[in-house]
C-alpha cells in the first residue's frame, strides 16, 4: 500500500522516538519492534473483541444507555477505539506536539506510552458522537446528557467517564480500577 507524503511523515516522526518497554506497577508493557512501524500500527483498533473479555457486558450496555439518551436528541454513539499498540499510543501523544491531524488543535492525549493508559490493558474506550447522517455531533448538544448520565455509569457499570477527569476527555471510558487489574 502506498503512503501519502503525510502518512510518511508522520510514521518518520513515531519511528524517531525514542522507544523501550516500560514497566509500570510490576507490568511490563510493549515497545515499539525494532523494525520500523507500519501503518496497520497506527490505525485505531474498534472493535469490543479488542476488550478484556469481562467487560464486554458492561460495555454493551453501557453503550446501549448512551445511546438511549443521545437518541433523544438524535445522536448516536460509535466505539472508534478500543486497545491500542505502543506505536498508535506514541502517534496520539505526537499530535499537537510534533505534527498536526486535519481538524485537531492541541494535544490529544498526555499519555505517551501504554503504561499510562487503560487503552494498554483492553480496559478503555472512546465514544464519537454522531448525528443520524454520520457527521459528528457538535459538543452543545450531547454534553449535558452524558454529564448528567456520568454518576450512573460508575455505579451500575463501574465505568468513569473521562469528562469527569480535570483535563476532560470527552470520548474516553474506563474501568475504574483498571490500574488494580491483573
Amino acid at each position: 500500500m502506498a503512503l501519502t507524503v503525510e502518512q510518511e511523515r508522520v510514521l518518520e516522526a513515531v519511528r524517531a522516538l525514542p522507544l523501550n518497554a516500560k514497566k509500570h506497577e510490576g507490568k511490563e508493557y510493549e515497545s515499539l519492534p525494532d523494525g520500523p512501524a507500519e501503518l496497520g500500527d497506527l490505525l485505531p483498533q474498534t472493535g469490543i473483541s479488542a476488550l478484556r473479555p469481562e467487560i464486554h457486558g458492561p460495555v454493551l450496555f453501557l453503550v446501549g444507555d448512551v445511546n438511549t439518551a443521545l437518541g433523544r436528541i438524535g445522536y448516536q454513539a460509535r466505539i472508534v477505539e478500543t486497545r491500542r499498540t505502543a506505536a498508535r499510543q506514541l502517534y496520539l501523544w505526537g499530535i499537537g506536539r510534533l505534527y498536526k491531524a486535519p481538524g485537531r488543535t492541541g494535544a490529544v492525549t498526555r499519555a505517551k506510552f501504554l503504561a499510562q493508559t487503560a487503552h494498554a490493558e483492553g480496559l478503555a474506550f472512546d465514544l464519537w458522537y454522531v448525528r443520524a447522517d454520520g457527521s459528528l455531533g457538535e459538543e452543545k448538544s450531547w454534553l449535558p446528557i452524558l454529564q448528567a448520565q456520568a454518576p450512573r455509569l460508575l455505579d451500575v457499570y463501574g465505568m468513569v467517564w473521562g469528562g469527569t477527569f480535570s483535563r476532560p476527555d470527552y470520548p474516553h471510558f474506563e474501568e475504574i480500577n483498571w490500574r488494580r487489574v491483573p
